[in-house]
């Protein structure tokens, strides 16, 4: 009886090490879609062979139809973007402007907000 209380043990704890590593799986046909998943590198684009790195802030701003172009190509997420208007994170279809303020800058639509990228030599190293 002790012998197959342990196996069935073994067995339950088996079972729950190997769904709770199916939960983080995306399989391959599917797009990961969620805004969860971890990619390799900072979201980036290429603009006026400058490249523009994301600063996750969001802006409520409206942008001149004329500056809007739309994404040229897509990278992998462990890619730096080397051609005009590529980006490393899956939005093929997204919209983008540079705009300029104090210094130049590039705004994504990034699911319906504009995001915020700035050229990667002006981002200060967070301390």
């Amino acid at each position: 009886m002790k012998k197959f209380f342990i196996l069935l043990l073994a067995i339950m704890f088996g079972i729950f090490i190997i769904g709770c590593d199916e939960k983080n799986k995306v399989l391959e046909n599917e797009e990961p879609n969620d805004s969860s998943v971890q990619w390799d590198r900072r979201p980036a684009i290429m603009v006026d062979r400058e490249l523009y790195l994301s600063t996750g802030e969001i802006l409520s701003i409206e942008v001149d139809e004329s500056s809007i172009r739309t994404v040229s190509s897509l990278t992998s997420s462990h890619l730096i973007p080397t051609k005009e208007g590529e980006i490393n994170f899956p939005f093929p279809e997204a919209k983008y402007a540079k705009l300029t303020g104090d210094t130049d800058y590039v705004v994504v639509m990034v699911e319906e907000k504009w995001e915020r990228f700035s050229k990667e030599k002006d981002l200060k190293p967070k301390k």
